[in-house]
């Protein structure tokens, strides 16, 4: 599956930018948590989190970013 993602907004990613991340609903809270002391940097991910399942880099506007991960259907 692949999934693109665009930013129709005109502030940079520091201000404003936007990023997709898939995670299991149980696992949402604690990814998140993780993510903002991951930051920017890192596209808000803990670098090497097996419990995402896939996510995009933060994009600002007039960007767009892509990413193509396995379905299980």
């Amino acid at each position: 599956m692949e999934l693109t993602l665009t930013h129709i907004g005109k502030l940079p990613a520091q201000s404003m930018g936007h990023d997709w991340v898939l995670v299991k609903a149980e696992d949402l809270a604690a990814v998140a948590n993780d993510g903002l002391t991951a930051g920017i940097a890192n596209n808000y991910v803990k670098q090497g989190d097996a419990r995402v399942i896939a996510h995009t880099k933060v994009v600002g506007g007039g960007e767009s970013t892509t990413v193509t991960f396995a379905h299980p259907l």
